[in-house]
This record gives C-alpha cells, structure tokens and sequence, in this order.
C-alpha cells in the first residue's frame, strides 16, 4: 500500500507480543497512527479494514471524490505551449528511447542552456 508501512506477524509464533496488543482472533489488524495504536479489528473484515485506513490516513472516513478532468481544446494547449518560452522544441518519440534521451543529453550543448 502507497503511503503505508504493513506488517505482518505470526501472533502465535511470538506470544509476547500478541499479549501486549490484546490480539484474540486471527485475523487481527492493528493501526497505528504517530506510533500509537488507533484502532484494532478483529476477524476477516475487508470493507471495515478499507474505512479504517482511510479513517487514519484523511482524518475522516468520507473521501472527496476528484474533480472530472476539463480537457483542453488541443489548439489552445498548443498555442499555451509554444508562447511557453523564447523557444519550443517538440520531439516525435518515446522519452524512454535512446534516441530521445542523447538528444535530451546534448540539448544544452546545442542551446546553449
């Protein structure tokens, strides 16, 4: 999970720390929020799981849900690009190939940047 550390132990395997968080059931999930522990679910719940996550992680259990994305008319895109700067360079091309990249190496040679 992005943006969260998980893990996992044999409860039984180490009794000791099983006693010092109280776990009862397997499955136990036990969050902890600042290195404090916040809330501890007993049994095979996903959903509830899912809610304290997000709980925890956003303060409130509702997530906003995210504005659609206004697509740009493509002149207009452009025509903000070009206006960008002195000067605008477009490649035809994969930024992952080699061609793309030794070009991307040498553009400060040629432009003087």
């Amino acid at each position: 999970m992005k943006g969260f550390n998980v893990g996992v132990i044999d409860a039984e395997g180490v009794p000791d720390v099983s006693l010092a968080y109280g776990i009862t059931a397997a499955p136990t999930v036990v969050i902890f929020k600042d290195g404090k522990e916040v809330e501890k679910l007993n049994g095979f719940h996903p959903t509830e799981v899912k809610n304290a996550i997000t709980k925890h992680s956003f303060g409130t259990g509702i997530v906003k849900e995210s504005e659609p994305e206004v697509k740009e008319d493509l002149n207009e895109r452009l025509k903000r690009l070009i206006n960008h700067s002195r000067l605008t360079l477009f490649m035809k091309g994969s930024t992952g190939t080699e061609r793309i990249q030794r070009l991307a190496d040498i553009s400060p040679t040629i432009f003087g940047w």
